[in-house]
């Protein structure tokens, strides 16, 4: 018969992500933790002389903290409260490209740039502020020229050694995310599937972390590093209005012993 007792959790493997109507939001396969934290709240029963005779539980709060190894572009949107705006043929987007070109450079075509977007300047490697050239008909130490056929002259300024281009291409292929102020995460439904084990056995099995309803913070940090990690969090609901019986979380453990690919 299949009990359980002590066991012990080896690690987080990935965690899907559906919205409330059951759709999928994304699967987030880098996850480096994840937990979970209960809180509760009680009504104090004291006697005159303020003993505490009984306390009743009144309540209870939880929170799920994700950890990824990696930035996951669809766990930031789901934080962020807004879609991956994905570029197409039938439906192109207009992202902002920013290229470092060294001075005399020839053969600069933007067939895709958006009219009027090209800016130029000049780089400096001291990081001090390059001069703003502007849109001429003759490229000059002052000037650039983009013509109709949507190529690029630099320009022939003497002092520059490299330059950096600036302009809005309107793309086929692509991605937009973005953190509007006036947009908030939705309720989501999380499972977080890991690896669990019997420590006086050598096989490993599964256990998958129902969260039924989290409303996601919209609290988001990250940094341009290679190690960094990414971290989101999240209120755990009670279903007012449907049938989840206050249920803030399920563990569901399985007997079966854990693929090769999930070991």
């Amino acid at each position: 018969m299949f009990k359980l007792g002590n066991i012990y959790i080896d690690r987080a493997l990935y965690t899907v992500f559906k919205d409330v109507k059951g759709g999928l939001l994304g699967t987030a396969n880098q996850v480096q933790n994840f937990a979970i934290d209960i809180t509760s709240e009680s009504k104090e029963i004291k006697d005159a002389r303020g003993n505490l005779i009984k306390k009743i539980p009144t309540s209870k709060a939880g929170t799920i903290t994700l950890t990824s190894q990696m930035l996951h572009i669809p766990t930031l949107a789901i934080a962020n409260g807004s879609d991956i705006i994905y570029a197409s043929d039938s439906k192109k987007e207009e992202v902002i490209d920013i290229i470092k070109v060294a001075a005399g450079a020839t053969d600069l075509t933007f067939d895709n740039a958006a009219d009027g977007s090209v800016e130029v300047y000049e780089y400096r490697e001291d990081g001090g502020t390059g001069k703003q050239y502007t849109l001429g008909a003759t490229a000059s130490a002052t000037q650039y020229v983009f013509d109709e056929k949507k190529k690029l002259t630099l320009p022939t300024d003497t002092d520059a050694t490299a330059y950096l281009i600036m302009l809005r291409r309107e793309v086929a292929t692509g991605a937009l995310v973005e953190n509007s102020a006036k947009k908030f995460p939705k309720t989501v439904a999380m499972y977080t599937v890991a690896l669990y084990g019997d420590p006086c056995a050598e096989e490993r099995k599964r256990v998958i972390i129902e969260c039924p309803l989290v409303q996601p913070s919209p609290d988001t940090s990250f940094d341009l590093q290679s190690d960094s990690t990414f971290e989101f969090k999240g209120d755990l609901l009670t279903s007012y209005c449907g049938s989840g019986n206050g249920v803030l979380y399920r563990l569901h453990f399985t007997n079966e012993v854990a693929e090769d690919d999930e070991d």
